[in-house]
């Protein structure tokens, strides 16, 4: 748990041409104050401060004394990206202040500034810096731990990433410039029964709730903090925004409508209900669950298939009947039957059944290539139909769209393909002479103005055989279900392991292929917006709850943790333990494996039924030993 202050670490200090006095005082509550002086017209001194980690909320000084003039706050996540700079009048009262503006970052820079055209001496006397902490508090009530340190920092680092995307609503929104009266008035002024906490993609950029990023991040919350007020809260935004054909939008405050992220609402719905047992919940956004099921099944063509009319859901232009779509709609219409069965809607349950089946027959018959062993796509350029993306082969083969045999083969051509040393690319070869279609350019109108020909590979750049890891965690966890542990854990290690050991301390947006690093380039060259790259995005912090689901091997099977199945699969480490949040209270499990042994020792509320799945591998001629609740009950 971390809230309320967060205090600085000092870094260096540059004096230039002024005066800097016990520099250290600042970041003590103890001592004295911080003196920064310099003459007008020479350069003002600097010191550079680390929060130790990306941190959110609100700068705050408290001062001594000062002159008049201004102080002047550089920051950023890394050192190579302090873009971002905000310059504050001293205060009237010599006291305190307290910015208003959300920030989001690990290291600040602190000078002064004059604007006075005389000579004077300007100063500030500094008492105390730092943020006022705006994350949800959060209970680490789950947790993963093992016998090598490095994923242990990986499940840490995972967790922290997702706490920070858990905000007030109120402050959501970047790009609040651009919008009206009336969004910002409802941005400012929503309220719901859960939190006033909602789920963000990122909180520098675009800290907004992103549908299709929820579902991930929600998967993890659930898992180590246990806070299903705070998915509860996203979700009935989203309700809330539902239009009257059942559509939801893509994205809460911009209101972009993707009809793919329409769809994992319907998945992140019954995800909730399955983690939470809340079917008080289930009945308050029961309704639009109705509404958007009935635009479905009036949307689909004859194949089951949903027209995609935007240029883009998180990677290329990819307008039309593309593939990848067709397999989340499957995985939304099965969590959509799970639903209709939970409220005894016997009849929808079965078409939603019997559309799934027709999709599934079509994604293999369409989008298959025999050949190489892997599903290909479509993509929206004037001069290019079809590519190898990575997002169709891993939502096949996680969502059980595709076989056992074509799995594998799927599975060996990502891995001969698309891995590096970073992680697994988006795509199987570089597109190159991109051009875009007519309506994409109108598209992208929004944030370019005029897009030309030559405008097209730039922009494209982040998707271009680059590393995002929201999907390449789906790829981990493909290989986890087909029991590729080995696969699964080096993808975890080249991906997650990288950013690791890099600034700011938090899981990426996605990691440039080439050389591993936090990109500091604009995602989109020449864009109105800031849209650098996010250094704490949510959907790269899910691979904790796969660590979970998958290494300690929790995962419920029936809603409200009525039953659990427990299925390890320790890869690389022999002593494994953690711990899963319930409605019934907290379950803990340890796990040890030698040459000869397998023990399993469980902790775990009475309500819950177990039942064991143990694979071959794990047991491999070893003798298996469970405790449940120091009870001995199998040898």
């Amino acid at each position: 748990m971390r809230s309320g202050f967060i205090s600085v670490k000092f870094l260096k200090l540059e004096s230039n041409d002024g005066i800097v006095e016990n520099s250290q005082n600042m970041l003590s509550r103890e001592v004295d104050w911080t003196l920064l002086s310099f003459e007008n017209g020479t350069a003002s001194p600097t010191i550079w401060l680390d929060f130790g980690n990306k941190v959110t909320g609100f700068l705050y000084v408290e001062l001594e004394d000062s002159s008049s003039g201004s102080l002047v706050y550089e920051y950023g996540p890394t050192l190579d990206s302090m873009f971002y700079r905000k310059t504050m009048p001293m205060p009237a009262n010599n006291v305190l202040t307290l910015d208003g503006s959300f920030v989001a970052l690990r290291y600040l820079k602190l000078s002064l500034a004059s604007e006075s055209p005389f000579p004077y001496s300007c100063f500030a006397k500094i008492r105390r810096i730092g943020i006022r902490d705006s994350s949800y508090p959060a209970l680490y009530k789950g947790g993963f731990e093992s016998d090598v340190p490095l994923w242990n920092d990986i499940w840490q680092a995972g967790a922290y990433t997702v706490q920070l995307c858990m905000q007030p609503s109120e402050y959501s929104y970047a790009f609040d410039y651009t919008l009206t009266s009336e969004k910002k008035a409802f941005v400012r002024d929503w309220r719901n029964p859960y939190s006033k906490y909602v789920i963000w993609d990122g909180p520098r950029r675009d800290r907004e709730a992103w549908i299709g990023d929820v579902r991930t991040e929600a998967l993890l919350i659930y898992s180590a903090f246990g806070a299903y007020e705070v998915a509860k809260s996203t979700l009935a935004l989203f309700y809330d925004l539902q239009n009257t054909a059942g559509i939801v939008p893509g994205s809460a405050t911009s209101g972009q409508d993707f009809k793919e992220y329409n769809l994992w609402w319907l998945a992140s719905v019954w995800e909730c209900y399955l983690f939470s047992g809340d079917k008080a919940f289930l009945a308050y956004i029961y309704p639009g669950i109705r509404r958007l099921l009935e635009w479905i099944f009036y949307s689909v063509d004859d194949r089951g298939f949903l027209y995609n009319d935007k240029g883009w859901m998180w990677t290329f232009p990819r307008q039309g009947y593309n593939g990848a779509t067709q397999c989340v709609l499957y995985f939304a219409l099965e969590c959509a039957e799970k639903l209709e069965l939970t409220m005894d809607n016997t009849e929808s349950a079965e078409a939603c059944r019997v559309l799934r089946e027709e999709i599934k027959r079509n994604i293999n018959a369409e989008f298959w290539d025999e050949a190489k062993g892997v599903y290909f796509d479509t993509i929206h350029l004037a001069n290019l139909q079809t590519f190898v993306p990575s997002d169709i082969n891993c939502y096949a083969t996680v969502f059980g769209i595709a076989d056992t045999a074509r799995t594998e083969r799927v599975l060996d051509y990502l891995k001969n393909n698309m891995w590096n040393e970073f992680g697994s690319t988006t795509i199987d070869k570089k597109i190159r002479n991109v051009v875009f279609t007519p309506e994409h350019k109108k598209q992208l109108a929004m944030y370019f103005g005029e897009v030309k020909d030559e405008d097209a590979e730039s922009i494209l750049w982040t998707h271009n055989k680059q590393i995002w890891p929201f999907i390449v965690a789906y790829e981990v966890e493909a290989n986890f279900i087909a029991g590729r542990t080995e696969d699964a854990f080096a993808l975890i290690e080249a991906c997650w392991g990288n950013m690791l050991g890099q600034d700011p301390g938090t899981f990426w947006e996605f990691v440039d292929a080439e050389s591993g690093e936090f990109s500091t380039n604009i995602i989109m060259p020449g864009s109105r917006h800031d849209i650098m790259g996010s250094a704490c995005h949510g959907w790269s912090g899910w691979v904790a709850y796969l660590m979970q689901a998958y290494v300690l091997g929790i995962k419920p099977s029936k809603a409200g943790f009525a039953e659990i199945i427990i299925s390890p699969q320790l890869g690389v480490l022999r002593k494994v333990s953690g711990s899963l949040p319930t409605p019934h209270g907290i379950i803990k499990l340890s796990i040890e494996m030698d040459e000869a042994r397998l023990q399993l020792s469980l902790d775990c509320p009475d309500e819950v039924a177990v039942h064991y799945e143990i694979s071959a591998s794990m047991l491999s001629g070893r003798t298996l030993e469970i405790v449940r609740n120091k009870q001995r009950i199998i040898v």
